[in-house]
């Protein structure tokens, strides 16, 4: 696991992500509204806007393009990709989606393993020795 210490980084794009959300919550909610009833009208699942430049770049300087998990190499050019640590699809209120905090940097293979697993071990949590 590749742990990192959240709160000595400076450059979280915390402003664009309380806009996503109060931009998007709503269209989640829907949805998974939706989900769980697959009654017509169908509902389109809203589009991933964490994938943006302006969130990844931090992400990736944060977790300096290790894999939180494993600890691979994954820049956001190869396989890197951005994890929500506490899974949106279990996130019914649809409250994490777009929080700085639930965001961890992970390779592909990681991340399509952990799919909707929680809880795990926090890669962001500090530990007091």
């Amino acid at each position: 696991m590749h742990f990192v210490d959240r709160n000595t980084f400076a450059d979280a794009p915390t402003a664009e992500l309380i806009q996503l959300h109060l931009d998007e919550q709503q269209k989640w909610l829907d949805y998974k509204a939706w989900l769980n009833t697959k009654i017509p009208p169908t509902v389109g699942k809203p589009a991933s806007k964490w994938t943006r430049d302006s969130v990844r770049n931090p992400l990736t300087d944060l977790f300096k393009n290790n894999c939180s998990y494993c600890g691979k190499y994954s820049d956001k050019n190869n396989d890197g990709e951005v994890d929500h640590f506490f899974p949106k699809e279990l996130d019914t209120a649809a409250s994490l989606i777009y929080t700085w905090e639930n965001y961890v940097w992970a390779c592909h293979s990681c991340n399509n393993k952990k799919r909707n697993h929680y809880p795990l071990i926090n890669p962001c949590d500090t530990f007091e020795t």
